[in-house]
């Protein structure tokens, strides 16, 4: 734990949530050619067919872009299709209820002078977006923040064709570190070589404060029943308020 982590324990905060956040660390290669050959045979080899048939579909291309007009564009393309993605799967979040997290990310897309980081790899076909990564660079660390695809696309992988391609350009760049973010989803853990303690904390001060931590610790055990429960149909409808 960091030395905040344990102040807070300390002091009987509540932990109201604790999650992994899978990172890969990339410091033993010198090359993305390195890279993907530390993957399995198998691998390797799923992964150039998969490319290859993604080919077969029109002029496909992988790039990486900084703030500037096309990833302007990009950037609201690939929150559209985040969107559309989570109300199709019922997935309720609070991140894209929250009505300035759009034009935040709009925002640093545009702006060549925000010096915050900010980039967007794509993966298009014939120039129209399948899948994208929104991140951010810091330092020898780069942090992937959203990442999408077209369930069109799906039977190709466009999502693990893009990660290995973002890890890759990651090495050649000088990064040492790249922080896939809680939770520890399947997908991430298939690509990270280890976690990393993310603890949601609360400190109540007040007897308001204490019901209110007391009724977040709860809410997670109860959301995730009634996500097993609930009819799918519902969840779509709940997710597009």
């Amino acid at each position: 734990h960091s030395a905040v982590a344990c102040a807070l324990e300390q002091n009987n905060a509540y932990v109201l949530k604790h999650r992994k956040a899978p990172q890969t660390n990339l410091q033993g290669f010198q090359s993305a050619k390195e890279f993907s050959a530390s993957l399995t045979a198998t691998r390797r080899k799923k992964h150039r067919r998969l490319w290859k048939r993604l080919g077969e579909q029109g002029g496909v291309k992988f790039e990486i872009r900084g703030p500037g007009p096309q990833a302007s564009i990009q950037t609201r393309q690939a929150l559209a299709l985040k969107r559309k993605s989570l109300e199709e799967q019922g997935t309720i979040s609070r991140a894209f209820l929250n009505k300035g997290f759009e034009p935040f990310f709009h925002a640093l897309a545009s702006d060549k002078n925000a010096n915050v980081g900010f980039q967007i790899g794509t993966i298009t076909l014939d120039e129209k977006l399948i899948a994208a990564e929104i991140g951010f660079m810091s330092g020898d660390t780069y942090t992937a923040h959203i990442g999408v695809y077209d369930n069109k696309y799906r039977k190709f992988a466009p999502g693990h064709l893009l990660i290995e391609r973002m890890l890759g350009a990651c090495i050649e760049n000088g990064i040492e570190h790249y922080d896939f973010l809680a939770p520890e989803d399947e997908y991430k853990q298939s690509w990270s070589s280890e976690n990393i303690d993310v603890i949601d904390f609360g400190l109540p001060k007040t007897k308001a404060g204490y019901l209110y931590c007391s009724a977040l610790k709860m809410a997670g055990p109860a959301t995730s029943v009634l996500k097993r429960v609930l009819p799918k149909s519902f969840l779509r409808i709940a997710a597009q308020k």
